[in-house]
């Protein structure tokens, strides 16, 4: 049968066949070896290693010098970058650039905390960049960039699917001042208006997410950016992509009615009210129109006989929450939730400035005038925004609290924690949550003799209470550090799973020694986290009772 099928290639017979593909063999051996004498620095161990021979001492004992426990895997892994996909094998110019950097991964994987998974995971997602013969080239030419590829890939693997969906976003990688300073705004919007003049302008917002997250996370893990860096840039992109959105969507509603005349604007609360946002925040958004001040447009309310003002900002809002939180070939940008609006979802979806008002003055509950501390106007037609942002301010920051407000507002938290997991981060006792109420309460507490505290910033509110009140300095510290640990925490476990949660699952507790390189645990994780939470608790119930004295003694009870 060899032998007939030697005659179909030209062959005289099947022994002529295999002589010729063992020369070849032989040949594509000597081209490898001489290409590792030459160009890879004389690693000539890193031959040995990529064949399919069984691994000898001599390899075993190199890779265990790099800091792998188990170096049969990490020899088939190795083997198998080299060789790409099954489905799509690498052709040899490319086998020839990943051998090159192999000494250098190696010396990386090194100085991870855990060799054997960095590789598994470099691996894992090196395989899924459709393609990599461009990639591998520039980090053959550029061998400093190995290490931000390995700890790109060991700390958020997850940031493996949006360079699989859009490679190109790869490119920033390989600028490496583009991750070393925050850009201007100003440089964001240049690099949208461009994106959105490009042959495919649909898909502008989503390419320019993808880039930024990219840049954005490669900083932070390069110890770059420090996390509250990371949280104003994390801001600063959602607030571009919000307005830039709102801005197409009255483009669109302009074709059909005409300028109705009316200011518009958006309020952040949560994360990006307070300029805060993680890699997994969503977007807490109030839509307001201001129906006291109907600008003279000389076609104001044109085409708006049919529906209400509430009716026409309610579709514009929809059509605004549809378009950042609707899933693309591109994409999702962000998960929006509008249930912190006045009359939560029993209410009118834009709400006019009058009802705002008159809701958070006559109606709302404790807990809502106190989420309204992190209110910030992100987008504002006009003249608008400085008019919002002055109500906002005194509906936030001075408002009346009894104690009948105090234990209702604690009963909600107390059945927060009781339904929350212990593991849940932000709800449970002495996490996010329960931080921020802290603060809130001592901004309520102080903010009429020191105006400055009206913040929706947590990081700027402990700030200045550090410099108002010292008798608490080493409290305030102990918040804005735990604050720090917190937000570090999220980000990386939304790095590394690509989940949203709040709530920590088991397995990836157990690596935060691994991708939590900053932090020190002097205990395992769940115990270092139950002590952090128990003094941040602690510290709550002593401010309790701060509030009943304020009470009992307040001209406001």
């Amino acid at each position: 049968m060899l032998d007939e099928f030697a005659k179909r290639l030209g062959y005289s017979k099947g022994e002529a066949l295999l002589n010729i593909y063992m020369l070849k063999t032989n040949e594509n051996r000597e081209v490898l070896h001489n290409f590792l004498s030459v160009h890879a620095g004389g690693n000539l161990w890193v031959y040995e290693l990529i064949s399919k021979e069984p691994i000898d001492e001599e390899i075993s004992e190199k890779l265990k010098e790099y800091g792998f426990k188990n170096p049969e895997k990490a020899k088939e892994l190795f083997i198998s970058l080299v060789d790409g996909p099954s489905h799509n094998l690498n052709p040899l110019h490319v086998r020839e650039s990943i051998i090159k950097i192999i000494p250098y991964l190696c010396e990386q994987f090194s100085k991870m905390v855990d060799a054997d998974s960095s590789l598994e995971r470099f691996c894992s997602q090196m395989l899924k960049i459709p393609m990599p013969a461009a990639v591998y080239s520039i980090l053959s030419e550029n061998v400093n960039l190995c290490k931000v590829f390995v700890s790109l890939t060991s700390f958020a693997p997850s940031l493996s699917d949006i360079w699989a969906r859009n490679p190109s976003v790869l490119e920033v990688l390989f600028q490496g001042d583009a991750y070393s300073s925050i850009p201007p705004i100003s440089d964001l919007q240049e690099i949208l208006v461009s994106m959105k003049e490009s042959v495919n302008p649909i898909s502008a917002h989503y390419r320019l997410k993808d880039e930024e997250f990219i840049r954005i996370a490669t900083g932070d893990i390069l110890g770059n950016y420090n996390v509250f860096e990371v949280a104003k840039q994390l801001t600063q992109l959602a607030e571009l992509i919000v307005q830039d959105v709102t801005q197409d969507i009255f483009s669109e509603f302009s074709s059909l009615y005409g300028d109705v005349g009316i200011p518009f604007a958006i309020v952040g609360l949560g994360k990006i009210g307070g300029g805060e946002m993680t890699y997994g925040s969503d977007l807490d958004l109030i839509f307001v129109y201001d129906d006291m001040d109907i600008w003279d447009s000389g076609n104001g309310e044109r085409n708006l006989e049919d529906i209400s003002l509430s009716e026409f900002f309610s579709r514009v809002a929809s059509r605004i929450i549809e378009r950042l939180k609707q899933p693309t070939q591109f994409g999702s940008l962000y998960e929006v939730d509008p249930r912190l609006r006045p009359y939560g979802s029993r209410g009118a979806l834009a709400i006019s400035l009058t009802q705002l008002e008159d809701y958070y003055e006559n109606e709302a509950d404790l807990w809502e005038k106190m989420a309204l501390m992190k209110a910030r106007v992100i987008f504002a037609q006009g003249s608008f925004g400085n008019k919002l942002s002055q109500i906002l301010n005194r509906l936030a920051f001075h408002f009346r609290v009894t104690t009948e407000d105090v234990q209702k507002s604690e009963n909600i938290r107390i059945k927060m924690v009781q339904q929350a997991s212990p593991d849940n981060l932000k709800k449970s006792e002495g996490g996010v949550a329960e931080l921020e109420y802290i603060v809130r309460w001592w901004q309520r507490l102080k903010v009429e003799e020191y105006p400055t505290l009206a913040t929706p910033s947590v990081v700027n509110a402990l700030n200045i209470l550090m410099s108002i009140s010292p008798e608490h300095l080493d409290k305030w510290q102990f918040l804005k550090d735990t604050f720090e640990t917190y937000l570090l925490i999220l980000n990386r476990y939304r790095l590394f799973t690509g989940i949203r949660s709040s709530t920590l699952s088991e397995e990836v507790l157990s690596l935060f020694p691994e991708i939590l390189p900053e932090i020190e645990f002097k205990f395992p994780p769940r115990v270092f986290l139950s002590n952090i939470k128990e003094g941040v608790h602690q510290f709550y119930l002593e401010t309790l009772i701060e509030i009943e004295k304020w009470i009992k003694t307040s001209s406001l009870r």
